[in-house]
């Protein structure tokens, strides 16, 4: 009888022995993939151990998450790796060297092209005449200025849709770029999705892909059409994107300069660093304000040119709009940033060698989409894939965002399709008439 009670108790307690075991196992395993974790030198596991801690101490709230789990000397060595890497492009410069006295886009339907021997040639009409003087037709002058553009997938999509050359090769107008647009199946030379062309005013909209990231890229072949625009409450309040690019009568707008943002609470009103608006100035030079401060600013000049240079130097006197903003990625063709970075949402605003305005907004903080942003060495990779020259990046969070035709086209990474409201914003209005 006692044996046969007991047995219930024995199997009882052999459970709980088995539990314990299997839960110390596991405890046994999650330290030893935690030592592994932190002091292995394995190249990806050291890669994505220094983003992770950069990550979480270039956001405020969220610095606990490295300092708690983390080895303080660990942690203060890869922190001072990236402040080494800002600290040394101080004295990085645009120096365009022998440039135009004024850059004047070229024209789709201008017919005053060279010939262009590396266009696709597709019919009789289209091969160039064997004499230089003789302009190029408009679906070759349309190549040679979005070189960007495969032709092959370009041509099968005007197979395919003859709708959009009914006013001709020079007023292409696509547009696919709208959040919920899925993009056309035309592809860039670098095998990225096209999403929309406006052949009249010089754009191009294309989508960039990469792990654990996505985002848009808008090339303006006019960088004459190009500045910043400011909120009508500038130093008292900010406005949304989308008002400051209506407001402007603009057909792109991206965010331009940082802002006063207590607790994430900041109404988009006081700038943060420095800022010209067509000619107005607001704000401070932030180079000035702290002698240890390693701010860039980017100006555009009347060249119609733009111009990375330290915060603390003096404004040139041809600067029609300018921001601030903390981290140079390219300057002359030279990318300035290596390191392994935080993952953030991302704004840059750049200048090809071909004297093309450039913008990119990376989504992120998107866990449930499996968009978590990039790091500024992948954003200065995507700049120079299409022959970026000069580039800077500038606030990036849940600030980033583009506006085309009056729609985001990007997702703000608080979840918010308008963004949130700002200071200023880079705007590209088309010349009248």
């Amino acid at each position: 009888m006692n044996t046969q009670a007991n047995r219930p108790k024995k199997r009882g307690l052999s459970r709980l022995k088995s539990t314990v075991l299997v839960l110390m196992i596991l405890l046994i395993c999650g330290q030893l993939l935690y030592l592994f974790c932190v002091y292995s030198n394995i190249p990806f596991i050291k890669k994505w151990r220094n983003i992770y801690i950069n990550t979480a101490m270039t956001t405020y709230t969220h610095q606990w998450l490295a300092t708690a789990l983390l080895p303080k000397d660990m942690v203060d060595e890869v922190v001072a790796a990236r402040q080494a890497e800002l600290d040394a492009q101080k004295g990085a410069e645009t120096n365009w060297g022998d440039k135009p006295s004024n850059v004047i886009p070229s024209q789709i339907s201008d017919g005053n092209n060279p010939t262009d021997s590396n266009v696709i040639i597709t019919t009789e009409d289209d091969k160039p005449d064997s004499s230089p003087d003789k302009p190029l037709s408009a679906q070759q002058a349309f190549f040679q200025r979005f070189d960007e553009i495969d032709q092959s997938s370009m041509l099968t999509y005007v197979n395919q849709n003859p709708a959009v050359l009914d006013d001709g090769w020079e007023n292409i107008n696509i547009n696919e770029a709208a959040l919920y647009d899925d993009g056309t199946d035309i592809r860039t030379t670098a095998g990225d999705q096209v999403l929309a062309i406006d052949a009249k005013n010089g754009i191009l909209l294309i989508r960039v892909k990469g792990d654990g990231y996505r985002g848009v890229l808008a090339i303006v072949k006019d960088s004459s059409m190009v500045s910043i625009h400011a909120s009508k409450g500038i130093g008292s309040y900010g406005s949304l994107c989308k008002d400051i690019a209506a407001d402007a009568g603009a057909l792109l707008a991206t965010n331009a300069s940082a802002f006063y943002d207590p607790n994430g609470n900041g109404n988009g009103g006081t700038l943060v660093g420095y800022a010209v608006c067509e000619g107005e100035h607001y704000g401070y030079i932030a180079g000035r304000a702290d002698p240890y401060n390693n701010w860039k600013r980017m100006e555009l000049h009347e060249d119609n040119l733009m111009y990375v240079v330290d915060s603390a130097q003096d404004v040139d006197p041809t600067t029609t709009d300018a921001c601030e903003w903390n981290v140079a990625l390219i300057v002359n063709g030279e990318k300035l940033v290596s390191g392994t970075w935080e993952l953030h949402p991302r704004s840059a605003v750049g200048m090809s060698s071909n004297y093309e305005a450039m913008f990119l907004i990376i989504e992120g903080r998107q866990p449930l989409k499996g968009l978590l942003g990039t790091t500024a060495t992948e954003v200065a990779d995507i700049l120079l894939r299409y022959d970026c020259a000069q580039a800077m990046l500038q606030d990036g969070g849940s600030s980033a965002i583009m506006v085309y035709h009056g729609e985001p086209v990007t997702m703000c990474s608080n979840g918010y399709e308008t963004g949130r409201a700002l200071p200023n914003a880079w705007v590209v209005v088309p010349p009248e008439g």
